[in-house]
């Protein structure tokens, strides 16, 4: 869920793994460390971005085996995808 309450299609919280959030300097001092399932995990989250700023990344493959970039989405775009 985004800072304003929007629910998105995300496997996991953590972004900077599939976004380019680290390529946005205006939100360098949004990178924290916070523990989910007892696991410590650093970066950014989805609870701490707005819809609006969340679709401002662009999101990417972890692995970069899979297809074009595309952007991110909510659960109501997702399920508008069918």
């Amino acid at each position: 869920m985004t800072r304003d309450g929007v629910l998105v299609a995300r496997h996991e919280p953590e972004i900077g793994g599939t976004t380019d959030v680290a390529d946005h300097p205006e939100f360098s001092s949004r990178r924290r460390t916070q523990v989910i399932d007892d696991e410590t995990m650093d970066g950014w989250f989805t609870e701490d971005f707005t819809l609006g700023e969340l679709r401002s990344l662009r999101a990417r493959e972890r692995l970069q085996r899979c297809g074009p970039r595309i952007a991110n989405s909510t659960v109501g775009s997702s399920a508008d995808l069918r």
